[in-house]
């Protein structure tokens, strides 16, 4: 057994993960509960044998007392013997041990002793055939038979045949006697009087002294052993409520080892129900449950993520809303309270309307990105081909980028690109990434679109030689609402470009992500589909 104080931290570690086992906890249930069963009918059967080894003594009860047989403990011995049998111990000498009453010991003397059947493990016994001659008149063939010590056979060394009144017609096994007493011939047949048997056993004690154990049994009757056993069944009429009892305090304790088991996860839940903090150690988890309590607190950690995310989203939308919608009450407000010059209307018409296709453009992007990120949201698949479309995407693009004094390289492959998918959400992931680069980067900025495949996927590359982004903010730039700029006004984008193209990517299975640029170019930024 290992001891904790002694043990190893590694043995420690290993007996804990044993003990908040919910299997080991139900194992040692279990093993219990067998324990009681075995222990319930062993004892039942026990006391179901000891009604009948009572009720039908024999000396076989005796001779499986090898203990006491052997250390002459006959208080012992006489305690196996029905109180209404008699046990008789004498000498190798003939001399009397031990009687279990006085008129036991006056009933069966030394002399006795050779004529009294012998059990099945003497070496010498008697087996009594009781037939019929041919006048129809009972005789006896008595057999004196020697077991074999190793093959536990028997051979008849000698035998003889008598009437039923003891007269020996012939044999070998009394010579010189023409006759056997009454007593005599009871003995060797086993009984002893009126309703009662008589056996011997013959045996040595541990130092060696012979020794001669009798057995004087009543015969039980016909309607006696009924009721023996009756009374022998009847133990096995409380064991079966009692095995019932332990099977359902066996039920009752799984059950409750099992409660006490998911207690700590259900402490997480209920703790995440009312918005508070588990206070759930690891160890006083099951080691079957700890995946399940893991996957369990990395969901809720991903629900209060995705939360504070809404809420980011929310607070996001309300700034971003704000400042266009500002902009075009104060105009509108302006023009209602009659305080705007003829010379300027056009100029505030103007402000008017840029601030308003803003606020529109968030709005579509915003649905857009709840949209494509709503977990029932499913792309409409169909064939395209992605190298004339993405073709003519850049064509439309084309007098933008040159209006803004940027340069175009395109490196689309010839030849026809089947793959099912839905190009007006790969259409619009791309557009973003065309727009990004051209707005937000100075005049002269080289924008190139690319298209490579295999046989497992679709890579759609956008690439630029602008300004750059740092490294920090490439890890965060496909969250919602990330900009370049901190102050998050309406020149800075909306934030949701990025955000757009990871969806659009997501719905097909695919990644969006930022890519290893060549030379010149400094940003470069990858969709991957798969085709299948």
């Amino acid at each position: 057994m290992v001891n904790e104080r002694t043990s190893s931290p590694q043995a420690r570690a290993a007996l804990s993960a044993i003990r908040t086992s919910l299997t080991f906890r139900c194992t040692a249930c279990l093993a219990v509960y067998a324990i009681v069963l075995i222990a319930l009918f062993s004892t039942a059967n026990m006391m179901a044998d000891r009604k009948l080894n009572e009720a039908f003594p024999t000396i076989d009860n005796v001779v499986e007392q090898e203990d006491a047989l052997s250390n002459d403990r006959f208080d012992e011995l006489a305690r196996t013997v029905a109180h209404n049998s008699d046990l008789i111990v004498f000498s190798g000498e003939g001399d009397l041990l031990y009687a279990t009453s006085d008129e036991a010991a006056e009933k069966i003397t030394a002399s006795d002793l050779p004529t009294i059947a012998g059990s099945s493990e003497d070496r010498l016994s008697y087996e009594v055939l009781e037939r019929k001659n041919y006048q129809g008149e009972t005789e006896y063939e008595i057999l004196q038979c020697k077991q074999d010590v190793d093959s536990l056979a028997k051979t008849v060394k000698a035998s003889a045949i008598c009437t039923e009144d003891g007269t020996i017609l012939e044999g070998t096994l009394f010579p010189g006697r023409t006759s056997l007493t009454e007593r005599e011939l009871s003995l060797i047949k086993g009984t002893f009087g009126n309703h009662k048997t008589i056996q011997k056993h013959e045996y040595e004690t541990d130092d060696g002294r012979s020794r001669t154990a009798v057995l004087i049994s009543p015969v039980v009757s016909e309607s006696a052993y009924d009721v023996i056993v009756a009374e022998a069944k009847a133990v096995w009429y409380w064991a079966i409520p009692l095995a019932v009892a332990a099977t359902i305090v066996a039920v009752a304790a799984l059950a409750l080892i099992v409660r006490r088991g998911v207690r700590p996860l259900d402490q997480a839940i209920n703790a995440k129900r009312h918005s508070e903090t588990a206070q759930t150690g690891e160890r006083q988890i099951p080691i079957e449950l700890r995946d399940t309590y893991d996957n369990f607190t990395d969901l809720m950690n991903e629900l209060d993520n995705a939360q504070q995310e809404k809420q980011q989203i929310i607070a996001n939308v309300s700034h971003d809303l704000k400042t266009p919608l500002t902009v075009i009450r104060g105009y509108t407000q302006a023009f209602e309270d009659g305080q705007v010059p003829p010379e300027k209307q056009g100029e505030y018409l103007h402000a008017i309307n840029e601030r308003a296709q803003a606020a529109t453009k968030l709005i579509e992007e915003l649905f857009a990105y709840a949209k494509s990120e709503h977990p029932s949201f499913k792309p409409a698949l169909a064939d395209w081909d992605v190298h004339e479309q993405l073709r003519q995407l850049v064509a439309r693009h084309q007098p933008d980028i040159e209006r803004a004094g940027d340069q175009l390289e395109i490196d689309i492959p010839d030849g026809p690109l089947i793959a099912k998918l839905d190009w007006g959400l790969v259409e619009r992931g791309v557009d973003n990434l065309i727009t990004n680069a051209r707005k937000h980067n100075p005049a002269g900025t080289l924008i190139k679109v690319a298209c490579e495949h295999d046989d497992s996927s679709i890579s759609l590359y956008v690439a630029d030689t602008g300004a750059g982004m740092p490294a920090e903010m490439q890890e965060t730039a496909f969250e919602p609402f990330v900009t370049s700029n901190a102050s998050r006004s309406s020149g800075g984008g909306t934030g949701l470009g990025l955000s757009i193209v990871r969806s659009c990517a997501r719905v097909h299975g695919g990644t969006a992500r930022f890519a290893s640029p060549e030379e010149p170019y400094r940003t470069e930024i990858v969709i991957v589909i798969p085709r299948n």
